[in-house]
């Protein structure tokens, strides 16, 4: 399916079919935070890399299509393209892994890396116990 030719409704067309535990992933503060950390780890300005997750989430880019999206998009080495492919599994999608390899009928092949990211961890639990955090 080619992402830039899908008009703004069919994109929540496809949303509203969605999980609520895929949905959630859309709006989450600890999802935005990683995002954050990732695109300050690998150098990426703009918003490529929200809008690369999103159409991960819609099966808009195939899961096995991660890391090819990510290293045209962001035009970062194929290495790193890899790397923050895995990243964004581990951090992002393992919640709704099961969903994503049902829906879209592709393995979710999730490598963990020895000392899983200390600092995206350390920022999590910072933003779960922020006491300045207002409840909506």
């Amino acid at each position: 399916m080619n992402n830039e030719k899908i008009t703004k409704n069919e994109y929540l067309e496809i949303y509203r079919k969605l999980p609520k535990e895929v949905k959630d992933l859309f709006w989450s503060e600890e999802v935005v935070l990683v995002i954050k950390k990732l695109e300050q780890r690998y150098n990426i300005r703009g918003n490529a890399l929200p809008v690369i997750v999103g159409f991960v989430l819609l099966g808009l880019v195939p899961l096995s299509n991660i890391s090819k999206t990510i290293r045209i998009k962001t035009r970062i080495s194929e290495e790193e393209a890899e790397s923050l492919a895995d990243d964004i599994k581990r951090h992002i999608l393992k919640p709704v892994k099961h969903f994503l390899e049902t829906e879209y009928e592709e393995e979710f092949a999730l490598q963990e890396k020895e000392g899983d990211d200390e600092e995206i961890k350390t920022a999590l639990k910072k933003a779960k116990t922020d006491p300045y955090k207002e409840p909506f």
